[in-house]
């Protein structure tokens, strides 16, 4: 029987011996969980409750699954109800069988998503940090895979304003990305992750999480990649210190380009003002488009970049001086005074921008060399971790290069690539397929 066509009773029947089966029929599992909606969201709460008592989320986690997920499912619950499913989603994600829910990409995803929003309208994220971050870890094939609820795990952080669990994730870098994940769930983890290391001030690592939102080929620009290109030009202003260059594909792709610029010019403005107006000149026009910036919830990334400027002015002075009042300092660098010069200087020691030393007494910095001499502990660890980064790099992009070449695909392109030299030249033909590997290599 179609589940829609069973009572609750036989499809909880149906369910264990699909679950219980040696070996067991994977199809069968996924069709039956595929087709369960319709038949559980249509029964009573309190039936469906008693339902999942009958099962072992161990041994059943397919089947607990569907419960769950049908209840999210139905729009009006009474608010026990609410909180009891709350509770029974919680524990589904901290101890579910990993095996089984592998199987199952499409419904779990739809799951967690439903059980995200209804966290966040509850104003109760908190709640799912933990058990969300336990179920990315669990249906990983491995730690590089990105999966359709690595964006669920970081939605609820930014919400909690819990960041750092999510670092467990954002800090492996991705290699491979599992077919069921769509282009939200793509965009939304490389956004979220974005903003997750803005609030830890990791300016480079968000740089770079904002560059891959916006390098998804697409013609057409969602709301989420103009989102992350608006933050993107922010950040690589503050990681660079100039217009940063747009990946590839967004720069020569006309159509994409111009939405970009068409949507962000308030943007754009600053971007192309940052290094060639001065400081006060840059913070007129950033208030001008102030309502622009609030409305985009921008306004304190836009205030870091006026921050920047001035720092970016100190860097410069080093090269020039090596001693310096602080009220040449203010003045030089353009800083509103010397105490608020000094509280920059602070923070560029601090970041190790600039090595130097402040004379309290006579009101004098002194800028002196880097004292690193490349041969601590430390720098050798750095350099052993850098060295491990392009090992695995190169692994990674010589499996890619493997699987492509022996691809169907592939050896399609090869041959019709053969054919049509054959084709024009009569001849030459032997060579085609090297061609075409250096072509697409």
């Amino acid at each position: 029987l179609q589940p829609s066509a069973m009572s609750l009773e036989e499809w909880i029947v149906s369910m264990r011996q699909l679950l219980t089966a040696q070996p067991v029929d994977v199809a069968s599992v996924c069709n039956q969980v595929n087709a369960s909606l319709e038949l559980l969201t249509g029964q009573p709460i309190e039936q469906l409750n008693t339902a999942l008592e009958t099962f072992d989320v161990q041994h059943h986690s397919a089947a607990v699954l569907c419960i769950i997920r049908a209840k999210l499912h139905i729009a009006q619950l009474p608010q026990p109800a609410v909180d009891t499913l709350v509770e029974q989603t919680r524990q589904f994600l901290s101890s579910f069988n990993g095996e089984q829910i592998r199987l199952l990409p499409v419904p779990f995803n739809d799951l967690c998503h439903r059980f995200v929003k209804l966290l966040v309208s509850r104003q109760d994220a908190l709640v799912g940090v933990g058990p969300m971050l336990r179920a990315v870890l669990t249906v990983q094939r491995h730690d590089a895979e990105l999966t359709g609820i690595h964006c669920d795990l970081c939605e609820l952080c930014l919400t909690a304003k819990c960041l750092k669990p999510a670092l467990q994730v954002l800090d492996v870098d991705i290699n491979d990305v599992r077919s069921t994940v769509d282009c939200r769930e793509y965009l939304l983890y490389y956004y979220y992750g974005g903003m997750i290391y803005l609030g830890l001030k990791h300016y480079d690592r968000a740089f770079l999480m904002l560059e891959n939102a916006i390098s998804l080929q697409a013609s057409l620009v969602s709301s989420i990649m103009l989102e992350a290109y608006k933050k993107w030009l922010l950040v690589g202003l503050l990681c660079v210190g100039r217009k940063p260059q747009p990946p590839k594909f967004t720069s020569t792709n006309q159509i994409v380009r111009m939405q970009y610029v068409g949507n962000c010019q308030a943007y754009m403005e600053l971007v192309d003002a940052f290094d060639k107006k001065s400081p006060s000149e840059l913070r007129d026009l950033a208030n001008r488009h102030e309502s622009q910036y609030r409305a985009d919830r921008n306004w304190g990334l836009v205030k870091q970049v006026l921050t920047s400027r001035i720092k970016q002015n100190i860097l410069h002075l080093t090269k020039t001086f090596i001693t310096l009042s602080l009220s040449d300092l203010a003045s030089r660098a353009a800083a509103a005074s010397p105490a608020e010069a000094e509280l920059y200087l602070l923070e560029l020691i601090e970041e190790k921008k600039i090595f130097a030393s402040i004379d309290q007494a006579r009101q004098v910095v002194t800028f002196r060399d880097n004292p690193e001499q490349y041969a601590s502990a430390d720098m050798l660890d750095c350099v052993e971790s850098e060295t491990k980064q392009v090992m695995t790099i190169d692994r990674v992009l010589g499996q890619m290069l493997d699987k492509i070449r022996t691809s169907h695909a592939y050896a399609a392109k090869v041959a019709a690539r053969e054919g049509q030299q054959q084709r024009s030249g009569g001849g030459g033909g032997g060579g085609g397929g090297g061609g075409m590997i250096g072509s697409m290599y």
